[in-house]
């Protein structure tokens, strides 16, 4: 967004640069000309964006028969615990031994 926006300020500067710089070069029945050399520069720079950042990303193919990658992969719940007792080296901020914490159930007979 902000190359367009750079790239149309550039146009009309440039353009006003032929109109005021040119003298008499460009009046009359050539009064058009500078519009078209503006035009001509301004695709031709877009060109050259557009193809600079199409090579900057470039598309992945995907292969037939390869599987799934591993940013396609779901990954479960026992892989996330694997890694995070590799990670922490099994400690757990649970006591061995007991139950795993529970929120107590709030229940209306107790009113």
């Amino acid at each position: 967004m902000a190359l367009s926006i750079g790239l149309a300020v550039l146009a009309v500067g440039f353009l006003r640069l032929l109109q005021g710089e040119t003298g008499s070069t460009f009046t009359g029945n050539l009064s058009w000309i500078p519009y078209v050399i503006c035009a001509v520069l301004v695709v031709g720079i877009a060109a050259i964006a557009v193809k600079a950042v199409s090579r900057a990303r470039p598309r992945t193919q995907v292969r037939q028969g390869a599987g799934m990658s591993a940013a396609e992969q779901k990954i479960t719940r026992d892989q996330i615990e694997a890694k995070l007792r590799e990670v922490t080296g099994g400690v757990s901020d649970e006591v061995e031994g007991s139950s795993p914490r529970r929120w107590p159930s709030a229940s209306v007979s107790s009113w």
